[in-house]
């Protein structure tokens, strides 16, 4: 059976009508304490039945990994590498994938939420979000293969001529035909603005563009070979994110592709008889609190167990979480965790809440010796136990050392 492998001693089943346990967790250590190598590496290692989405901040994991999981039948296994666009052998362009009225609303959402900003005043953000539908739903009827690229260069040629007209005006008729004639609105409000506003409008939304989607985002975009997500809850795949914590801008595009990735995961169960995916799909984020929000995370996750889907998120500290989401959002991700794994730190709001989860000391927490391991499963007394020790795992030294994989020494 697939299991979950959180820590020496501490294996648990995948089947969640077994356990009857959502297979979400929360994993929180600082960097080097072993978040990759003692729980995702594992839990990769004992993939059989589930597709999955794996970021990963070292290219040779990837590299590792995908051979491992070809010779294991999978039926695709990606790469899509975000710290390389340029050169990513997988593209993603997120207007590829609209198909409906509430999934172009959600993505223009989510560009703007993922902007610095993004919450600074609701009256620029939500006319820059509604002008940015409007251009990506004329997009949509005008070109027979739409895509981002479009839209970036239909707003880089809008001009405001002058008061009451723009370039565009000549052709933003092709909204009013729509079945929707919600587009046209959004453009007319946009158009019957202040000329100053629109200037104001336009400036917003061509900086919240222009800060995701730089030159290399858009050459991964017009690549020919382009990433299908609707096949990760039909067939069994793998799709590894290769990513880079340091780049705050290119992790507002990773959370983007997060975003709607989930939308995307959801609608597809959504449109099955049962309400779940075909294959359960389960995502490894890493650096969950970095960069910028997932939008609507905290509402998905606790969907995640009906519709087949679930996630590991790896934390440097709950701080991240709280800072990110806001207390009422991160309180709801936590506690859509059943599993929470603590692998030490120095962050004292993560020990505290830990002490009284745990009733443990406060300064137990603050010096948990490195390599321990507190492992917390709902309705199940927590453990502390050690990290994996993966090196000692047959599989995981038959990857890394094939040459040595039938050496009795080393099994």
């Amino acid at each position: 059976m697939s299991q979950f492998i959180y820590g020496k001693g501490c294996a648990y089943a995948k089947n969640p009508h077994i356990t009857q346990l959502n297979n979400n967790a929360l994993v929180v250590g600082p960097s080097g304490s072993g978040k990759t190598m003692s729980i995702v590496e594992p839990c990769l290692l004992s993939l059989n039945s589930t597709s999955a989405i794996v970021a990963l901040s070292k290219r040779k994991l990837a590299d590792t990994y995908s051979g491992y999981f070809k010779d294991k039948g999978y039926d695709f296994v990606e790469e899509l590498d975000f710290s390389h666009p340029e050169t990513s052998p997988v593209g993603y362009d997120s207007l590829r994938y609209v198909k409906t009225d509430a999934q172009l609303q959600q993505l223009a959402e989510a560009i703007v939420i993922n902007n610095p900003s993004a919450h600074n005043d609701v009256f620029w953000d939500n006319n820059a979000r509604d002008l940015l539908v409007a251009i990506m739903a004329y997009v949509r009827a005008v070109y027979p293969c739409p895509s981002m690229t479009h839209v970036i260069q239909t707003l880089e040629n809008l001009r405001l001529i002058r008061e009451t007209y723009t370039s565009l005006d000549d052709d933003m008729h092709v909204l009013a035909s729509l079945d929707n004639h919600s587009y046209d609105a959004k453009w007319r409000a946009f158009h019957d603005l202040a000329y100053k506003t629109q200037t104001c409008v336009l400036t917003s939304l061509m900086s919240y563009v222009g800060t995701m989607f730089n030159a290399d985002i858009m050459k991964m975009m017009s690549l020919p070979n382009q990433l299908d997500l609707h096949a990760l809850g039909e067939k069994r795949g793998v799709v590894f994110l290769i990513t880079k914590a340091s780049s705050a801008n290119m992790q507002k595009f990773v959370n983007i592709f997060y975003s709607q990735l989930f939308d995307i995961l959801f609608d597809d169960a959504q449109a099955r008889p049962d309400g779940a995916l075909k294959v359960p799909v389960h995502v490894f984020c890493d650096d969950f609190a970095v960069g910028s929000r997932i939008k609507d995370f905290e509402q998905h996750i606790s969907a995640f167990r009906a519709a087949g889907l679930s996630t590991t998120l790896l934390l440097q500290s709950e701080s991240q979480l709280f800072s990110m989401y806001g207390p009422d959002n991160a309180t709801t991700i936590i506690n859509n965790c059943d599993t929470y794994v603590y692998m030490g730190g120095n962050d004292i709001r993560t020990c505290q809440s830990l002490s009284q989860r745990l009733n443990q000391p406060l300064d137990v927490l603050m010096n948990l010796a490195v390599g321990k391991v507190w492992v917390m499963r709902r309705g199940q007394k927590p453990k502390l136990t050690t990290r994996y020790p993966i090196t000692h795992d047959p599989a995981w030294q038959a990857l890394r050392h094939p040459e040595h994989s039938h050496d009795e020494r080393l099994l």
